[in-house]
Parts: C-alpha cells; sequence; structure tokens
C-alpha cells in the first residue's frame, strides 16, 4: 500500500509539472450516514483542453457495512464502517458563466480496504472493535464509477474553490457470502480548494 501511495504521487507530480495550468487541492466532504460517511481528498487537476481535465484524486473514504452485523458475535452491534484509500480517475468537462463555472465529473474509483470497525453497546458504554476483512468474508477491494455535477469560482491568486454532489456507483458485490450481494453506492457531497502549482 506505501508502494502504490508512493507511485501515485510520484506519477502526479510528474503530470503537472510537465503540463501547463495544473492545480492541487484538498477537499472533504460526506454523505448519507447509512451510505458515505467521512471523506478526505488529494485532488490534482490536470488541464487538457480549454474545458476539459483530467482529475485523479487520493482519497480517504468510509462506508457504511452495517450488512456484515449479522456474521458478527453476540455483542448489541449497533453500525459498522470500512475505511478505504481509493483513487478516482475523473474527466471533468466544464461551461464557463461571467462569475462561476459549472462542471461534470466522470471515471471509474478504485479503492482498497484500509480498516474495518463495529461498533457495539454494552451497559458501560459505546465501544468500537476492530475487525479483519477476511473474517467477516468482506472483500477489500472495491470499483465503480463516479458521477459528479459542481460549481467552481476563482478567487485571488488564480486559487479556485469548488463545490460539487457525487454518486457512486459500485461495480462488485463486496460481500463474499454467496448468499448476499452487495454494491457499494451512495451520494455525497464535497468541497475543496484548489491552487496553481505552475504559475
Amino acid at each position: 500500500m506505501k508502494n502504490l501511495l508512493l507511485t501515485f504521487l510520484g506519477i502526479m507530480f510528474f503530470l503537472s509539472t510537465s503540463l501547463a495550468q495544473n492545480y492541487i487541492g484538498l477537499a472533504g466532504g460526506g454523505g448519507t450516514p447509512n451510505k458515505i460517511g467521512l471523506r478526505l481528498s488529494l485532488p490534482v487537476n490536470i488541464h487538457l483542453a480549454k474545458s476539459l481535465s483530467f482529475q485523479p484524486e487520493l482519497v480517504y473514504v468510509e462506508h457504511n457495512t452495517s450488512h456484515i452485523l449479522r456474521k458478527l458475535g453476540q455483542k448489541d452491534y449497533r453500525s459498522s464502517q470500512a475505511a478505504y484509500l481509493a483513487v478516482p480517475l475523473l474527466l471533468k468537462a466544464a461551461v464557463e458563466f461571467e462569475k462561476l463555472n459549472l462542471f461534470v465529473l466522470i471515471g471509474p474509483r478504485f479503492a482498497y480496504g484500509i480498516r474495518l470497525r463495529a461498533n457495539y453497546l454494552t451497559d458501560t458504554g459505546f465501544f468500537r472493535e476492530k475487525l479483519k476483512f477476511q473474517d467477516v468474508e468482506l472483500q477489500r477491494i472495491d470499483l465503480g464509477v463516479l458521477l459528479g455535477v459542481g460549481l467552481k469560482k476563482t478567487i485571488n491568486n488564480n486559487r479556485k474553490i469548488f463545490l460539487d454532489c457525487r454518486y457512486y456507483l459500485g461495480l462488485m458485490d463486496i460481500d463474499l457470502d454467496i448468499d448476499r450481494v452487495v454494491f457499494p453506492e451512495g451520494f455525497f457531497v464535497n468541497i475543496g480548494l484548489l491552487i496553481p502549482i505552475d504559475q
């Protein structure tokens, strides 16, 4: 996983320094609690044409996995979340207006599960328990498609702030139990800042 992260950052640095009008940024957000939770990302926006860019991202995201609770023991489990390190590879098309840009996003997302936790209740309080993906027959690898629409505004020093709403549709059944089919999906909101890196 460390090698994958270093390779991604190296490729993005090479692309961003070899092309014009590129940005790097920070973004965060979340979705509906029963689908997608906390989301933090490092987007790199690479200019391809006047209104088209390529935007790979490195993302930490939490997905609700309450469907695995029936596989756990006798504790009073209430919820569970899987944390993934994800890499969306997005094409971004923009329409420019006087003060705002409207854009759409589409592309695949590859993800690898890095942590799985379940929350349970006892007479003494609320606790979290670390789980292993293989113990609950949960697929660690996930693949899906992201679709999104958003608004972007240029502020001082050519920085850009943006707000978008995205929908994730999983294409893989992540539950290895043959009696159950689970495809992750959900809407989430993302807000962030892009900073030019080639001025």
